[in-house]
């Protein structure tokens, strides 16, 4: 039996969940405006274990949605996932954000394009293929404007994630053609990702503090303000 407390806090509808192997004991999700999640997911993680009946002591993992998305959204949520780890002695599984979003829509026969809005009218988008069990990166994760996505989508995709409502219209008419047989929006969920870790671990190493890193994918506007022009 492992106890796993996750944390998702890749988009502005941030959220927090408790789970024993499989079973979801318990989550809770929160808008924050901005991304700015600051002390509000330690708070919760608190409620969660309260409600549930558990003490920190009784956490053998930790889980956190590593990115892409939210540039402040994600620090917060590893910098609160690195310091839990360090005071409870407890390792770190990370979870490509796209791949969760992937895995929370359940096995499809078509392909799924899991996206995510990076804002700058853009998107970071990843292409899956269900195999036994759990989506497989066909096209791994990027950072592109939607009408440039649309023209490397197969025909029959299947779109997740809020993104795919915000631009659903440009990519589906970029071209000319029909770029996509649904739509089903919404965000990654920390349920998801540990959810995702239960059914594959071997795919998501056991980290320490120190190692844990975020996957942004693109350069911070601070990081390209300071590349030579």
């Amino acid at each position: 039996m492992t106890v796993r407390l996750a944390f998702d806090s890749s988009t502005p509808r941030a959220s927090v969940a408790l789970l024993q192997d499989d079973q979801v004991l318990a989550e809770t999700r929160l808008q924050s405006v901005g991304g700015r999640h600051n002390d509000h997911l330690l708070a919760q993680a608190e409620a969660l274990l309260a409600c549930c009946g558990y003490a920190a002591r009784d956490i053998d993992e930790l889980v956190v949605v590593q990115g892409p998305g939210s540039f402040t959204g994600l620090r917060v949520g590893l910098a609160t996932v690195q310091g839990l780890a360090l005071s409870l002695k407890r390792p770190i599984r990370a979870v490509d954000s796209l791949r969760a979003l992937a895995f929370q829509h359940g096995p499809c026969e078509r392909p799924l394009c899991a996206l995510i809005d990076a804002r700058k009218q853009e998107v970071y988008a990843a292409l899956y293929y269900w195999r036994p069990g759990q989506p497989l990166s066909y096209v791994t994760p990027r950072v592109l404007p939607p009408a440039q996505l649309a023209y490397q989508l197969p025909e029959d995709v299947l779109l997740l994630g809020d993104a795919a409502r915000f631009y659903g219209e440009a990519l589906a008419t970029a071209g000319g053609r029909q770029c996509f047989a649904g739509l089903a929006c919404g965000g990654p969920t920390a349920a998801a990702a540990a959810l995702l870790v239960h059914a594959q671990p071997d795919d998501f190493a056991l980290l320490t503090a120190a190692c844990l890193r975020a996957l942004y994918v693109r350069a911070s506007d601070a990081e390209r303000a300071r590349q030579p022009r």
